[in-house]
């Protein structure tokens, strides 16, 4: 799970079209930094979003959140107003993990948010690792 950081500032001061200019680049940068087919960039919600990475273990996720984020430090999409860099960056959430049937969608999506939140904590231009926990409820 990624999250562009301080985007509403970006917005706020570059405009809106600009913001969706911005949007579009990002889209392309993050195919570029995914390579193998069955993988897949998704939009999760304004500034976030999410890659799917099948049949990819924690070694494998970090190394291509560690892509992204170089990627995006060499496309350099000027951020004047961000306190995370000059740069247009991201805050990512990675997980890995084997489906089963104790592990819903969600749980996946908890981890990555939750480690995504950590990344965020820690400054942001970076990623943290979750690992994915079935959270049960009491009935």
């Amino acid at each position: 799970m990624l999250d562009i950081d301080q985007f509403k500032k970006y917005n706020d001061n570059y405009g809106h079209l600009n913001g969706d200019e911005c949007l579009k680049t990002v889209v392309q940068i993050l195919s570029n930094s995914i390579g193998r087919s069955g993988d897949f960039v998704a939009r999760y919600g304004g500034e976030e979003f999410v890659v799917v990475l099948p049949h990819t273990d924690v070694d494998g996720a970090c190394l291509v959140a560690e892509r992204i984020i170089k990627n995006m430090k060499e496309a350099h999409i000027p951020h004047g107003f961000s306190s995370v860099a000059d740069y247009v960056s991201f805050s990512i959430g990675v997980t890995s993990g084997t489906v089963e049937p104790t592990l819903t969608t969600d749980d996946f999506v908890r981890a990555a948010d939750i480690a995504l939140y950590e990344a965020k904590k820690a400054g942001g231009n970076t990623y943290m690792f979750g690992e994915v926990q079935k959270i049960t409820t009491a009935l």
